[in-house]
């Protein structure tokens, strides 16, 4: 039998380091293959007939002033403006070249459709982009296996993927985070150890220090991850003027990404000032009443990175300590510490914050599970486990595939709108719990738009059958049970986004409506997934009560507030006939 000496197993070849031509080749694969999983879903929610904004809450804000502006003078400053600029020059360009209609005879949201859809592709590219900046750094440090399931993981880490596919700030801040991470371990890769050397790996960290002011622009916390260069240059120089100069960098990006800072310095100091009093105040009841960031944002982080993938980074955060340079991995640990101590610290809790730390878990998973893998043996047993429980947490209820699905089918808040639309058209009330926002069925076309008084505004002239109690005296409480007993609509309609944060805190007002509610109502309609719910009124399913509609609610899923907003539950609730 002819003997092939020089064959190379796939064992063999998985623990090979990545070539230079292999290393860009491999990116360019990882960011095709995670922009193409971003694109089914990536029209979730957006305008259509029956409404003029999207459904999600922010969307409409960021791209209003991206686009009723000019071009770095946005006047809102909530967030860095870098997101903006790119949104505005891709909506140019898109009503240049034609993928964005603005004739006369266009519907107003197909418009906005396409408006929209062009910044929800610049966050999947970013998206994209970030898995493909963690496979060339995993690629310098790691081995073939560790590079490959190191990006891909961070692809599909379900709250990065879903995130991916909203016109907002956070993945396209994550993409620069991971950027400076990668410059900084390139200056250490760099370094040819000797103190008269450090001429490139200092020129690399200026790199660093300048994405890393493109991220603090586009959200300011991830300002923190300056210390990311800050500290290479420090161990690597340790002189003063090369660490003055990655600070003089860093300040550089910042003012590119934001140059409103300096050209409108009254309404940057403003907006900013409101951001840190948002953090330090929190967000209404959303997160009244939990636990202390240090201890949500684990949840969070499981959320978007998934459980298993969580655990075995955290792990492997201890473990590479040890394993590379150590110096570079104080620095990758400070900076991922650091960063979760300031969101951590805030009252404002939503996951979307954890985003720009998957970045270094995936670092960490993909190196730990290249080392076990060159270790050979049991531990080349124990890599195949890792990446076992990486695929049953993908593949588990709130895992990207389960995500994705619930954005390519109709939401349940268009679902409701058009069965209540129905009933409004036979003459029969509809009544809203709290002022209709995002979370609402659109009974109207501006369900999105910004101020609560301008939205009833807009539902009293369009649909009168449509209803928000207002008493005498004009000051609407939510949950007023005087909707109940002076109004007494046909239908009732509320989302798990209303139901859940006033259920936990016991608020008066909802205890008492939910007191009242089941004397004179069933739940005839619960929307959530691609099918609802009907029951008969009168009908045993139909009764109801607080402890009930609780356990319906927080069956389903998923429940952290920003992932909630692709798959609400939405309840309806019909009168009782009197006997």
């Amino acid at each position: 039998m002819k003997e092939f000496k020089n064959t190379v197993t796939v064992r063999d070849f998985l623990s090979q380091k990545v070539t230079k031509k292999g290393q860009w080749v491999g990116a360019l694969v990882i960011f095709f293959i995670a922009f193409l999983v971003r694109i089914p879903g990536i029209t979730w929610g957006l305008p259509n007939e029956l409404r003029n904004q999207s459904l999600h809450p922010d969307e409409g804000l960021i791209a209003a002033y991206a686009l009723q502006n000019p071009y770095f003078r946005p006047g809102f400053y909530n967030y860095g403006s870098m997101y903006l600029t790119f949104l505005k020059l891709g909506v140019d360009l898109g009503t240049s070249y034609r993928w964005i209609p603005t004739s006369s005879k266009t519907p107003a949201w197909e418009t906005a459709k396409n408006i929209y859809l062009t910044g929800r592709v610049i966050s999947a590219l970013a998206g994209a982009g970030t898995a493909a900046v963690v496979f060339l750094l995993l690629a310098r440090i790691s081995n073939v296996l560790g590079s490959i399931v190191g990006a891909i993981v961070l692809g599909l880490a379900p709250g990065f993927l879903v995130h991916s596919r909203f016109l907002t700030v956070d993945v396209f801040a994550s993409f620069w985070v991971a950027c400076a991470l990668f410059f900084s371990f390139k200056a250490f890769s760099n370094n040819e150890t000797t103190e008269d050397k450090t001429f490139r790996p200092v020129k690399t960290l200026t790199i660093s220090a300048l994405f890393a002011g493109f991220a603090a622009g586009t959200k300011y916390t991830t300002a923190v991850f300056l210390v990311a260069p800050l500290l290479s240059v420090f161990f690597l120089a340790r002189k003063l003027l090369p660490v003055l100069g990655v600070l003089i960098i860093f300040a550089i990006g910042f003012l590119m990404a934001t140059p409103g800072a300096i050209l409108e310095p009254s309404l940057f100091f403003r907006d900013v000032n409101y951001e840190i009093r948002h953090a330090a105040e929190g967000h209404g009841l959303v997160f009244a009443g939990t636990s202390s960031g240090f201890f949500y944002h684990i949840g969070n982080l499981a959320s978007a990175f998934g459980l298993f993938p969580l655990v075995i980074g955290v792990i492997g955060l201890i473990f590479i300590v040890y394993a590379w340079k150590r110096q570079c991995w104080l620095m990758f640990i400070i900076s991922f510490l650091l960063y979760y101590f300031v969101i951590a610290s805030a009252e404002v809790k939503f996951m979307r914050y954890t985003l720009p730390l998957l970045p270094f878990l995936a670092v960490s998973l993909g190196f730990t599970l290249g080392r076990f893998h060159e270790m050979g043996g049991r531990m080349r047993w124990l890599s195949a486990m890792i990446l076992l429980l990486v695929g049953v947490s993908f593949a588990s209820k709130n895992g990207p595939f389960t995500l994705t699905a619930f954005m390519m089918h109709t939401d349940p808040r268009d679902q409701a709108a058009r069965w209540l639309l129905e009933k409004t058209r036979e003459g029969k009330t509809v009544a809203f719990v709290t002022d209709p926002w995002f979370y609402s069925p659109p009974l109207f076309r501006d369900t999105n738009l910004p101020g609560a008084e301008r939205r009833l505004s807009t539902m009293f002239e369009e649909n009168p059958y449509a209803i928000r109690y207002i008493p005498p005296d004009g000051k609407r409480k939510d949950w007023d049970v005087r909707l109940i007993t002076e109004i007494g609509p046909e239908y009732i309609v509320f989302s798990s986004f209303e139901f859940i944060d006033y259920d936990r805190l016991n608020q008066p007002d909802f205890v008492a409506f939910m007191e009242m509610l089941p004397k004179k109502y069933d739940l005839v309609a619960l929307f959530w997934g691609s099918e609802p719910r009907i029951a008969r009124v009168g009908s045993q399913e139909a009764r109801i009560n607080r402890e009930k509609l609780r356990k319906i609610i927080l069956e389903r899923y998923p429940l952290e507030h920003d992932l909630m907003y692709i798959q609400p539950s939405i309840c309806v609730l019909q009168k009782r006939p009197i006997p």
